[in-house]
């Protein structure tokens, strides 16, 4: 009887290991799925990744900008051909994040106006990609307005990845910017987090979108490509890598599709995530450069 007991029990605690032992493999793909995300979208804040002396910009200055409740870390160089480049940075990024493309920018006589996101750099709050960076993007373009060299000049926006997703956001609801150039830029964040999580997908996809929402994104609000086609007739540039892995290449065709003419499809054949300038080298920043040019100043 004895030894019959123990064999039950024995028998017990293997269907009991089994069992953690099958739960345990969908937990630890849900929890890598939601690290992943956090990492992406909410990584830890840095110092600047570049300082000021060392941006090469001529006439480039420091500057705080007030948002709402925070202030914003920013460089601010003036306009020396009639037109302004506000330049909005991606998830775990700063103001330098993009200064390959402010510094083509620059020399060819552009201001350029650089910011940090809240959370981000030198500014003020916590990332969430909602409320808090729409704001901000206002005020760094209500700053801009009311500055006396402001008067009279056209204004373009340059964004990358969920900086571009805030900027179309933003562009499509006020007036004021006339050109847009999205670089790796999500058409839908729904898609882009189905996509990333293909693999496991009904264990990782909610893990993943779960992290989202729990650190501020809300995915059920309006998406890049169902605002993009507001913009036109005001031009836009789209430009994607091809082996981008944080927002593939389908995405940014469907953000182009979205969009109303006039607007631009440039792909960087050899491009991952955020390694446009480079990958793509002097033929992608002379592309950024004169998208501007054509749409921002005056036709000789």
């Amino acid at each position: 009887m004895k030894k019959l007991v123990e064999a039950m029990l024995r028998s017990k605690l293997l269907w009991v290991a089994g069992g953690a032992v099958i739960l345990a493999a969908p937990a630890a793909l849900a929890w890598r799925a939601y690290s992943a995300e956090v990492r992406v979208f909410f990584p830890k804040r840095h110092p600047l990744t570049v300082p000021l002396a060392q941006a090469g910009i001529l006439n480039l200055q420091a500057l705080s900008i007030e948002g709402r409740n925070q202030k914003l870390g920013a460089w601010y160089a003036p306009s020396r051909n009639g037109a302004t480049i506000v330049i909005c940075h991606g998830a775990g990024g700063d103001r330098s994040q993009l200064l390959d493309e402010a510094r083509a920018l620059a020399t060819h006589g552009f201001g350029t106006l650089m910011f940090d996101w809240p959370g981000h750099g030198e500014s003020d709050g916590v990332s969430s990609w909602h409320d808090a960076e729409r704001q901000s993007l206002h005020a760094v373009l209500d700053w801009f307005e009311k500055q006396p060299e402001a008067k009279g000049q056209s204004i373009g926006a340059l964004g990358f990845s969920l900086g571009g997703y805030i900027l179309v956001q933003v562009a499509t609801s006020r007036t004021g910017i006339s050109s847009l150039a999205l670089v790796g830029t999500p058409s839908n964040l729904n898609q882009q987090v189905r996509l990333a999580h293909q693999n496991w997908r009904l264990i990782r996809e909610p893990a993943a979108r779960f992290a989202l929402s729990t650190h501020g994104i809300d995915l059920g609000e309006p998406q890049p490509a169902h605002l993009i086609g507001k913009f036109a007739p005001a031009p836009v540039l789209v430009i994607g890598g091809g082996r981008d892995g944080t927002v593939p290449p389908q995405l940014t065709r469907e953000l182009f599709d979205a969009a109303g003419d006039p607007r631009q499809l440039y792909f960087i054949d050899a491009a991952e995530h955020g390694s446009y300038a480079l990958s793509g080298g002097a033929a992608y920043l002379s592309r950024v450069v004169e998208h501007f040019q054509h749409t921002l100043l005056p036709k000789p």
